[in-house]
């Protein structure tokens, strides 16, 4: 580099940016895993977030299906997600027009491969807890992930933190709210696996409320991070995200930052003694 890097914090557009990168990068994964266990659970593991859908008229109602009174389906058809034409979910959905309205009404069951209402487990449940293992085995090297490395963004360690154990502690409260959901799912499925037979409010309701930690995390790291701060596992880490405009080409020129004020923006007299990385062991 000619001249030292000028670095400012990641702000809220960049590290979404990146985050969605990274976020695309683990989906695949999860649907390519998906592809090979789909068929081999006979349908019981899937990934829900496939985009690809492919719809056909069904050729009889499954078994399992029990439509309530008043409920008259206009349409009924079998849906497979899939990626590059292999399967990853398949689900059965009978819909109904309201009369003189544009309101339609729909109802889908889990199917596994051969069109019986299945119990299946979302992969897509992995995804969150995933994306912290990728960044944090990427970034423990030295290296970037995909997501950060096109938005030239850094996570730096601040004064007198110890990179490593800080990067560990970030990654942990990072996927920690995403736990609660994946414990409580994968609560939910060992039991109906097991033969147990659960009141029918309570699996949604758990899984509802499960929800609750990880909508919480988003919102108040979203709000911190729109704020010109750190999101609260950067601050418990000491640890800081941001943008240097001149890619650095060494994890040795890795530098450690003051505590950065809100949307402040230096040169490297600003940044302090280099980062001590351990290589990978």
């Amino acid at each position: 580099m000619d001249g030292p890097p000028t670095w400012t914090t990641g702000g809220l557009i960049r590290r979404s940016i990146a985050f969605l990168i990274d976020l695309i990068v683990v989906m695949v994964a999860t649907q390519l895993l998906a592809s090979v266990l789909f068929p081999l659970s006979n349908g019981m593991l899937v990934d829900s977030t496939a985009v690809i859908i492919s719809c056909e008229p069904a050729k009889e109602r499954p078994q399992e299906v029990e439509v309530r009174p008043g409920f008259d389906p206009t349409v009924e058809k079998v849906c497979t997600r899939s990626l590059f034409g292999l399967p990853v979910a398949r689900f059965y959905t009978m819909s109904r027009q309201e009369a003189g309205s544009n309101v339609t009404t729909s109802i889908s069951y889990s199917l596994d491969s051969q069109n019986q209402v299945a119990l299946t487990f979302d992969l897509a449940l992995l995804q969150w807890p995933l994306l912290a293992l990728m960044r944090w085995l990427v970034e423990a090297r030295g290296w970037q992930s995909p997501g950060r490395q096109a938005t030239l963004l850094y996570v730096l360690p601040r004064l007198g933190v110890d990179a490593r154990p800080a990067l560990r502690r970030r990654y942990f409260l990072f996927a920690l709210p995403s736990t609660v959901l994946l414990v409580a799912s994968i609560g939910i499925f060992a039991a109906l696996w097991a033969g147990l037979t659960l009141p029918s409010d309570l699996p949604p309701t758990l899984l509802l409320v499960s929800r609750l930690p990880e909508a919480t995390a988003v919102i108040v790291a979203l709000t911190a991070i729109a704020s010109g701060r750190d999101a609260f596992y950067d601050e418990a880490a000491g640890m800081s995200v941001v943008y240097i405009r001149e890619e650095i080409d060494a994890a040795a020129q890795f530098p450690q930052l003051p505590a950065p004020e809100s949307k402040q923006a230096g040169t490297s007299n600003g940044l302090l003694s280099p980062v001590p990385w351990v290589p990978w062991r």
